[in-house]
């Protein structure tokens, strides 16, 4: 996992056996992180769902996770406190882990813009170039050749999905604060997965 970190999002009716069946892979082929936005969070799951589903884990799996970092207070499992890293910020994390290769939810941009103004990515970990305000032909080549950016593809990839019969999808601006969220994330590189937010966010970041 230290070459690639990855992200998985599950609903809140997936259960815990659905889980295990899509990290096993990860799991079982080599050393592991786990990193839990504790909270803000809807449907967070208890101290004893935890320590059950930590419990399902064979040894041989539970032996191989190298840290779980928490972000944000919510969680304690005292079998595994050697192991555990409490994260109060994005930016404390940056310190930790490739960041920039997570796809956080929108929901703890904004809990952690109540903590820090920006967050900052060492510079061994940060992109070249910015997304926004930077001259096209930087971006993608005098002729194109570089290709689109991954900004467009992720917003024409979503409006092909769920906006083609939808109208006005252009006429109602996004909150100053999600577009922030998402310009920013773009900037430093991040994954960004704009279905986490309504398709009039979408189509105009």
């Amino acid at each position: 996992m230290d070459q690639l970190i990855s992200t998985i999002i599950l609903s809140p009716t997936c259960r815990i056996k659905r889980l295990l069946s899509v990290i096993s892979p990860i799991t079982l082929a080599q050393p592991y992180l786990f990193i839990i936005f504790a909270s803000p969070s809807d449907n967070a799951p208890t101290l004893k769902q935890i320590v059950s589903s930590y419990l399902i884990l064979d040894r041989s799996t539970r032996k191989k996770l190298k840290s779980l970092y928490v972000f944000l207070n919510g969680i304690v499992s005292w079998k595994m406190a050697n192991k555990i890293r409490w994260i109060n910020t994005l930016l404390e994390l940056t310190n930790h882990v490739q960041i920039n290769q997570i796809s956080i939810p929108p929901k703890v941009y904004k809990f952690n813009l109540r903590l820090e103004p920006t967050i900052k990515v060492p510079s061994s970990r940060r992109i070249q170039t910015t997304v926004f305000e930077t001259d096209l032909d930087i971006l993608i080549g005098t002729n194109g050749h570089q290709g689109l950016l991954v900004v467009l593809l992720d917003s024409t990839s979503c409006m092909r999905q769920t906006g083609l019969n939808s109208e006005g999808i252009f006429n109602r601006p996004p909150s100053s604060t999600t577009l922030r969220i998402f310009r920013e994330a773009y900037d430093r590189g991040h994954p960004v997965n704009p279905t986490t937010v309504s398709l009039y966010k979408t189509c105009l970041i």
